[in-house]
């Protein structure tokens, strides 16, 4: 699927270096691995009046139509005055205009406003011709990506199965100019990623997976010896029961790992293929780089437009599915700075931006 491909997911090896293994010490760590239950999540969500001068957010999300910005520094959320339904929203580099969609004549439209404007009055900047859906997944009821680069304006759109979203709505923010092109740049997507500091998730040498025991785990390879990161037996079942003539490859032995590092190299999260579909299946977790404190952010994330997202140095930003057993609310979550704690920013969130 293409929305896989450009998401610079990199697989990790299962070629294992047999001379690398015989010198290596494995060293056992004293891990910590933490089921989520309902007494580990707090709720963050304080509402406050919206001043962007007043807290320091670092988040804006999306919520019944909503905008909201979020403060992982002063544990506040507040809603941003605009009776609009809103779908996406992003903020430009200086952090001085907002940018924004929303619903009017049955189509989405630009807006914009100064947030250093204490009104925060709004402009309707152009109409993009095309209903909400048309900026959604088929999958997943997904929202495309809306990104600053530039003095331009990206917002993805028309999505196709198994290809993903194919065009993009480009508006010149200078020129006030909207262009849809007709052929999906592949090369632009990657180049705004990486210019917008999205992990690129391209494995260091000194990460892979490597055989323990009848299975395989990620490893993190120091001058003379390898720590163990991830603890995943308890999926091999899961993974020989997708096995079959139309998926040979899943199989507990032969496991797929997708994982990135965090700005300070002190944690990664990393996703576990557990089965093949039309789409990837699997959870995603976060981890201690010693692979101490390993927590399951969610239960079948990998496939999803929204992946988890670094903040500041090593908290992630993440979505989480609802999970009536533990009472658990969906919602849209952040991992704790020093501890993999998780704490509730909100619920029935759809959208979120990394400011």
């Amino acid at each position: 699927m293409f929305s896989l491909i450009i998401s610079l997911f990199i697989f990790g090896c299962n070629n294992v270096d047999k001379e690398e293994e015989k010198n290596d010490t494995i060293v056992e760590t004293e891990r910590v691995i933490v089921n989520v239950d309902t007494s580990s999540i707090i709720k963050s969500n304080e509402k406050k009046v919206f001043n962007f001068n007043e807290f320091n957010y670092d988040v804006c999300y999306v919520k019944d139509g909503g905008l909201y910005f979020y403060s992982s520094k002063d544990g506040v959320s507040s809603q941003f005055p605009d009776s609009s339904q809103i779908e996406h929203a992003v903020i430009s580099t200086n952090k001085e205009v907002l940018y924004y969609t929303a619903l009017k004549d049955g189509n989405l439209w630009l807006k914009k406003t100064f947030l250093s404007d204490l009104k925060n009055e709004t402009n309707w900047l152009i109409n993009l011709n095309r209903p909400p859906n048309k900026f959604k997944t088929e999958t997943y009821n997904e929202k495309g990506k809306f990104i600053f680069y530039n003095d331009s304006l990206f917002l993805e759109c028309e999505y196709a199965w198994m290809e993903g979203f194919y065009k993009m709505c480009v508006y010149d923010i200078k020129k006030n100019k909207l262009t849809t092109p007709e052929n999906f740049i592949y090369n632009l997507k990657t180049r705004i990623n990486t210019a917008k500091g999205n992990p690129s998730e391209f494995a260091p040498s000194n990460i892979n997976s490597r055989k323990i025991g009848d299975t395989y785990e990620l490893f993190f390879k120091r001058n003379n010896d390898s720590v163990q990161i991830s603890y995943t037996k308890d999926f091999d079942k899961e993974i020989l029961a997708d096995s079959d003539e139309e998926n040979p490859t899943m199989n507990a032995y032969t496991k797929s790992f997708r994982f990135s590092i965090s700005p300070d190299s002190s944690k990664l999260y990393y996703s576990l293929v557990t089965g093949m579909g039309d789409l990837a299946h699997g959870p995603i977790f976060i981890v201690n780089i010693d692979g101490t404190e390993q927590i399951q952010l969610n239960s079948d994330g990998i496939s999803s437009e929204f992946k988890p997202v670094w903040l500041h140095k090593n908290s992630v930003i993440f979505l989480r599915e609802g999970d009536e057993a533990s009472k658990t609310p969906a919602g849209l979550y952040i991992t704790g700075a020093i501890k993999n704690g998780i704490t509730l920013i909100d619920t029935l969130v759809s959208y979120y931006q990394v400011l």
